[in-house]
């Protein structure tokens, strides 16, 4: 989060009319309502608690000078939702910049504020045995966020890596396959994080699809992933559907089915999760990202070739990119696969090097100025 500064704005009367317990109740109220959302959208708990985390540390990091006695030292909600919030955002914008956080970063946190003063402006009531009306207590709500405060979009960042594919891609898993394995203490589990980044690359599956893998959702015979926990939409639910099983992935999956996870199953653990933890149980987002930070840190210092920030999302912009180079007439395909119901998302997951680009435009245009 970035360092704490204090707003030195006039705060409304309305809300400095209204008792600080008063106040902060209502925000926790408001704050509880809205994260168990998450739970009746069949969010991950870890989501729920990653959003619930940041919320706190955001709130907490701007802290607001009210009239003298009062004892409020940060911000609440409704601070938001008055006109100063639109300068409180605004210092915040600024603040995420000069910290020199990422694009991404600064998209993502902007994101997680806006959503929240999105559902509170929707359900505007206070919870509670007798509901309240926001706007009988605190004035009417307004979204302090809007789309002039967020970064140009990462994906537009000229110094965004392209994603690894080709010859790239072959290094990295030979590395994985073999360096990696070498300089780890428990190879099993090093061989699990293998497979799971072959997996990955090549069926575009995301990392906490991959968690809920079970052993029957590797169709052999039919060539394809089963994935029963694709992410939804707009509240939408878990979304179901098939993705791809390359021969590459089908062989290493045999062998991780035949030799690894005999050895990681435990007697008196039931599960017929397909990744498995050391303990026998199923894998778990935090454990995979813990895993591939060590890869990429190990991989970096054998000079092997990598994205500067490389996380689990990377696998599936590898995925995209390698396949919209090959078969670019069926970007359709490929987005379904990815589990998007349209084209509007799968160009944040297309990142072709400079020179891929530029063969692809000479290419064209010779083909639309034919030399004689």
């Amino acid at each position: 989060m970035p360092y704490p500064f204090t707003v030195l704005i006039e705060v409304p009367q309305e809300l400095a009319a209204v008792p600080y317990e008063q106040r902060k109740a209502d925000h926790d109220s408001v704050l509880a309502a809205y994260l168990r959302t998450f739970e009746k959208r069949r969010f991950e708990q870890e989501t729920a608690d990653r959003t619930r985390g940041f919320l706190n540390n955001f709130f907490e990091s701007i802290l607001i000078r009210y009239p003298a006695g009062d004892p409020q030292g940060h911000i609440l909600i409704w601070d938001l939702l008055q006109p100063l919030g639109n300068e409180i955002i605004d210092l915040y914008a600024e603040s995420l910049s000069k910290y020199e956080y990422s694009r991404g970063t600064q998209i993502k946190y902007l994101s997680e504020v806006r959503r929240l003063c999105d559902y509170v402006i929707q359900k505007a009531y206070i919870p509670g045995r007798m509901p309240i009306a926001i706007a009988e207590r605190y004035g009417t709500p307004s979204q302090p966020v809007t789309r002039y405060d967020s970064p140009v979009h990462a994906v537009d960042d000229p110094n965004v890596d392209p994603a690894l594919v080709g010859e790239s891609l072959r290094y990295f898993l030979d590395f994985v396959r073999v360096d990696y394995l070498k300089k780890s203490r428990n190879h099993d589990l090093a061989r699990r994080n293998y497979v799971l980044i072959v997996v990955a690359v090549t069926s575009g599956v995301r990392a906490t699809e991959l968690c809920h893998l079970d052993v029957a959702d590797i169709r052999f015979d039919e060539r394809r992933i089963w994935v029963r926990f694709g992410k939804g939409c707009k509240g939408s639910g878990k979304r179901q559907r098939l993705t791809i099983l390359t021969d590459f992935a089908a062989q290493t999956l045999r062998v991780y089915l035949k030799h690894t996870r005999p050895v990681l199953a435990r007697a008196d653990v039931a599960t017929e999760a397909l990744f498995l933890t050391q303990h026998g149980k199923r894998m778990t987002y935090g454990a995979m990202r813990e895993a591939l930070d060590r890869i990429v840190d190990l991989a970096k210092e054998t000079q092997i070739e990598v994205p500067n920030s490389f996380g689990w999302h990377d696998q599936r912009r590898s995925f995209t990119t390698g396949n919209a180079e090959k078969h670019p007439e069926k970007l359709i395909a490929i987005s379904r696969l990815l589990g998007h119901t349209g084209l509007g998302t799968i160009h944040r997951y297309i990142r072709p090097s400079k020179r891929t680009l530029s063969d692809a435009a000479k290419k064209v245009a010779d083909e639309l100025s034919p030399t004689t």
